[in-house]
């Protein structure tokens, strides 16, 4: 179980070790009215490019209320943003911001869930360039890197501290282990 999925605190929760929370983020989702309208602005403009170059039929839902749905037709799937918050992260940070709202609860996906990934991929959701992204991976990577043995062994502790149960699901049986090969038609176990 990942810290996100455990339901740790914090509306950016962003590693699996790591609560991002940014005072600045959080002050521009609470910011005075003209600035609410600006930044629904910037999610409306970015879904409007986004629905503008694929021919699947989509709705959006926003925390206020709001709808948007690039044509009509019965939409394939629909995103639903819980909060501002979830808009902003899906601006600032792209499909990272998106699929991390999406995994805390901030937003919901109904419907076809492949053609919500196919459409941001073919209307270029995340074609720009996403500075905060980068510069948060960079953050991690200094602080949780395995550069040193004593981080290594801290990041196995925790990413193999899930339990024997979690792994058995998916590993090959009875040796557990990650296995990536070619066989001859016809072989079904790892002894064969």
């Amino acid at each position: 179980m990942t810290a996100l999925s455990a339901g740790l605190p914090g509306p950016l929760t962003w590693s699996p070790k790591l609560h991002w929370r940014t005072p600045i983020l959080a002050k521009i989702a609470t910011a005075a009215p003209a600035l609410r309208q600006k930044d629904m602005k910037s999610v409306d403009r970015l879904l409007r490019s986004v629905g503008s170059r694929t021919e699947i039929c989509f709705r959006v839902v926003f925390g206020n209320g709001n709808q948007y749905q690039n044509r009509d037709g019965e939409p394939a799937f629909t995103v639903t943003f819980r909060n501002r918050f979830a808009e902003w992260r899906a601006v600032l940070f792209g499909h990272v911001g998106l699929l991390e709202a999406y995994v805390n609860g901030s937003i919901d996906i109904d419907g076809d869930l492949a053609l919500a990934f196919r459409t941001a991929y073919t209307g270029g959701y995340d074609m720009r360039f996403r500075p905060l992204v980068r510069l948060r991976n960079r953050w991690h990577e200094a602080l949780y890197s395995n550069a040193s043995i004593a981080q290594a062994k801290k990041n196995a502790r925790f990413h193999y501290a899930i339990g024997a149960d979690f792994y058995r699901l998916w590993l090959d049986d009875p040796y557990m282990m990650y296995t990536c090969a070619y066989w001859k038609e016809g072989t079904t176990t790892l002894e064969e």
